[in-house]
């Protein structure tokens, strides 16, 4: 057998298996964290030598990667809309007070869907006037800007996640495309010592 037919017998010998994708989770969990943002996860059950184990695994979906409806997708929500909105912040005036000077409560969050999409996006508020003074002059004006803001706001984050679904997918892409490389697979053929088939 030729070295090139053994790299292509062995094409998968990175990638066969769970584990090759992690470091890449972590990755796009950072670049989450640095923009506010929370991965959401959930329990998983593992069966090891009788024994059950339940474990917390970050709640991403994917496929790829070179077929129609390929992608991926994260559930999550907005732990610190500051990072999240970055400059685009001091835009909503009337949201910021909400958040910064009312510490009012708002959560932004979503889920996965079918075909390694987000849905589900939620939002969770209380009105303005829970945080004031009774009669206060402004409530009512505050909460008519308040729920335009919230709106708009909830566009941005939803065009983020988006963008972040793409940046993951890519991620993997590029993750999957370097381990299944030429020179990849044959160093992981040599450390396996699977070149002695080579004639």
């Amino acid at each position: 057998m030729t070295k090139d037919e053994l790299i292509e017998k062995h094409r998968e010998i990175n990638v066969d298996g769970e584990w090759w994708h992690e470091s890449v989770y972590d990755w796009f969990d950072e670049q989450c964290k640095a923009m506010g943002i929370q991965i959401s996860t959930s329990p998983r059950n593992y069966s090891r030598r009788g024994i059950v184990e339940s474990v917390r695994e970050r709640d991403i979906n994917w496929s790829g990667f070179w077929s129609q409806g390929d992608g991926a997708a994260f559930a999550g929500r907005v732990v610190d809309f500051k990072l999240a909105l970055g400059c685009l912040y001091d835009d909503y005036p009337i949201f910021q007070k909400y958040v910064e000077d009312l510490d009012g409560y708002v959560r932004m969050s979503w889920g996965l869907g079918r075909h390694n999409n987000v849905t589900m996006r939620d939002i969770e508020v209380e009105p303005i006037a829970y945080y004031l003074v009774d009669d206060h002059p402004l409530a009512e004006v505050w909460q008519e800007q308040f729920d335009k803001e919230i709106e708009m706001v909830d566009a941005l984050i939803g065009d983020i996640v988006a963008d972040l679904c793409g940046l993951l997918y890519d991620a993997l892409r590029d993750e999957y495309d370097a381990l299944t490389s030429d020179e990849s697979v044959w160093d992981a053929i040599q450390a396996n010592d699977l070149d002695k088939e080579a004639a």
